[in-house]
């Protein structure tokens, strides 16, 4: 899913089209196996979606009623799901019925302590089933989600294998993203810089530097862009 969505790693799965060999290099830093945390560690890459630049963080599956001894593990998953303006829940969607239902259960389960923006519940694999299958696993998805307290859109058919969906993806994203913006003028002076640095972490912002002073255009999430207004007037010296 991330080689699908990233700017750097669109290049689909090594089946020796040209996109795959023009990306080897970059598509072999994220690999991809069927193995039980084979992405233990958070792997983030720049996405473009619309025009909109976006960060997209890979993170390890949630698991249920894990020990004591291994929650430290997954801090960095928690900390990049509470960050997060969108989170994307990827699902199997070749699950049976009642083990879909269950890891639903336990990913809401999590995200319901952590994720402060909506969950877009992505149905992978659809591939791999016929229209009654596909309609089952998405009515169970969405009954689940209709029981629980997190802020959920509408689950997302897709096949990372094959891009379906990948689109309709895109878009729920950038329907999903916080859209709060901002008109920011600061002074042109060394102070700006360190402000710059901290914008371009949390938000869009396009730059235009004048004689004197250095117009701001922000926009992402209502939190970030409030605490931008207040440090762009305090250099201001109001």
């Amino acid at each position: 899913m991330l080689r699908r969505l990233a700017d750097d790693l669109d290049a689909g799965h090594a089946d020796g089209d040209t996109a795959g060999d023009r990306h080897a290099d970059l598509a072999e830093s994220v690999s991809v196996e069927d193995r039980l945390f084979e992405t233990l560690e958070t792997t983030t890459r720049r996405a473009t979606v619309d025009g909109r630049r976006l960060l997209l963080t890979d993170t390890v599956g949630l698991v249920a009623d894990l020990p004591h001894d291994l929650v430290r593990s997954f801090s960095a998953t928690l900390d990049e799901i509470a960050a997060s303006d969108v989170v994307l829940a990827v699902l199997d969607a070749s699950a049976d019925e009642g083990c879909l239902r269950r890891r639903v259960e336990t990913t809401i389960d999590v995200l319901a302590g952590d994720a402060s923006g909506p969950v877009i519940p992505v149905v992978n694999k659809v591939d791999r089933l016929d229209e009654d299958a596909r309609s089952t696993a998405m009515a169970a998805v969405e009954d689940v989600l209709a029981d629980s307290d997190v802020e959920g859109r509408e689950p997302v058919p897709v096949s990372s294998l094959h891009g379906d969906g990948i689109e309709d993806l895109r878009a729920a994203v950038l329907e999903a993203l916080p859209a709060a913006t901002a008109s920011l003028t600061v002074p042109n002076a060394g102070e700006t810089q360190s402000f710059l640095s901290w914008l371009h972490e949390r938000v869009d912002a396009e730059v235009t530097y004048g004689a004197e002073t250095v117009a701001i255009e922000v926009s992402g999430r209502p939190s970030v862009v409030s605490e931008a207004e207040r440090r762009a007037a305090a250099l201001r010296g109001e």
